[in-house]
């Protein structure tokens, strides 16, 4: 198991760990009072390789890059539960590393 990448919730009520041979995203809640981690669950990542991925702004949306499947994830996050639910992939021509969101 290879940890690649980690990010908090944009309400910084939960954390995100993408786990490359595991193939997977550990969610963790944060406790606002003491900041200390519980683990709650792994969401596996439809793909290979999960490396960099980036929360949308509004914290809605989690988009992952799963470099060895070439594809991107995309998930629905419910901001009570944190909870990701896999919406689809985008496969891409090259092996995707790391994901921006740019606005314009």
């Amino acid at each position: 198991n290879y940890p690649a990448d980690i990010h908090l919730s944009p309400d910084g009520k939960f954390l995100y760990v993408s786990n490359r041979g595991a193939e997977s995203l550990a969610i963790f809640s944060v406790d606002s009072q003491t900041g200390h981690l519980t683990f709650l669950t792994t969401q596996p990542v439809h793909g290979s390789w999960p490396r960099n991925f980036i929360l949308s702004p509004d914290g809605k949306f989690v988009l992952l890059a799963n470099q060895k499947s070439r594809a991107l994830a995309i998930f629905h996050r419910d901001p009570s539960s944190g909870f990701l639910t896999w919406i689809s992939s985008v496969k891409t021509k090259a092996p995707p590393a790391c994901i921006k969101i740019a606005t314009f």
